[in-house]
């Protein structure tokens, strides 16, 4: 079940927005359905029925203006006059203007068989991304788009590694020799903690962000680390106890005042 918390990242502008595209812009001849769906993986879906008319998103944003046709001329003004939604120009730049100030992933579209799919994220996927567009606040758009193409596929990978034993990871895919090695001493040291695979991969997972993000800023606070990782303290707590036992991490200094060291060699 998606976690409420991921779901409440996402900014209500960008439900509303794409929830109220699909209703303006689906073709009603196909006799389709609007389909909205929580994932697993922190992220909504909206899918509408037929093409999307502006050809591809790259060029929307480029020209970041209204189409000159619409699907459903009445119905997108009618909408448009009562703020139900912005002109497709503006309202799909500013989704991508959104997530990318939040340093989550930028709005996936997918226009195959016919439809429109949109995925909106509501966590951060890859830390690497993060700091990129935290320390480059000039990147251009299309910049921003080529990283986040990169960040979805290492995601896309890190889902498919296996983290059985060692003994068992020789097939596996990995997007990076740290992510491997992580994968592996983590199910060696903790996989019995765990009754559920799906559980277990999900831990795997954030241990491992909450790793790469530690690392660079050993200063970071739980209730910091919860905001920036789309968990609650709560589960923040427990990853950190995990990692401390497991001589993934020391703890030196106070509570207040001390700092995180990592032990686990990257």
């Amino acid at each position: 079940m998606t976690s409420p918390r991921s779901i409440l990242e996402i900014d209500p502008y960008l439900i509303r927005e794409a929830l109220n595209n699909c209703i303006a812009h689906q073709d009603y001849t196909l006799g389709g359905k609007i389909i909205v769906v929580e994932n697993e993986d922190g992220c909504l879906t909206f899918k509408n029925s037929g093409d999307f008319i502006p050809g591809s998103v790259e060029n929307v944003i480029e020209s970041d203006a209204p189409e000159s046709v619409y699907r459903n001329p009445f119905l997108v003004s009618a909408m448009v006059n009562l703020n139900m939604i912005d002109s497709v120009g503006s309202g799909i730049k500013r989704l991508f203007d959104i997530q990318r100030k939040k340093f989550f992933p930028l709005p996936d579209f997918d226009f195959s068989g016919h439809t429109v799919k949109l995925t909106l994220f509501g966590k951060i996927l890859d830390m690497k991304y993060a700091r990129a567009l935290a320390n480059n606040e000039n990147l251009s758009i299309k910049e921003v788009m080529r990283l986040d193409v990169a960040q979805k596929k290492n995601f896309a990978e890190r889902k498919n590694v296996s983290v059985e034993p060692v003994a068992n990871a020789g097939n596996a895919t990995i997007a990076s020799a740290f992510a491997q090695t992580f994968a592996q001493t983590f199910a060696q040291k903790l996989r019995s903690r765990f009754k559920q695979e799906p559980s277990f991969r999900k831990a795997c997972e954030d241990c491992r962000n909450l790793m790469e993000y530690v690392s660079q800023n050993p200063n970071v606070s739980s209730s910091e680390l919860a905001k920036s990782l789309s968990l609650s303290r709560r589960t923040v707590f427990t990853y950190l106890k995990y990692l401390v036992e497991a001589d993934f991490l020391k703890r030196v200094g106070p509570d207040n005042g001390g700092h995180w060291e990592v032990l686990f060699e990257q």
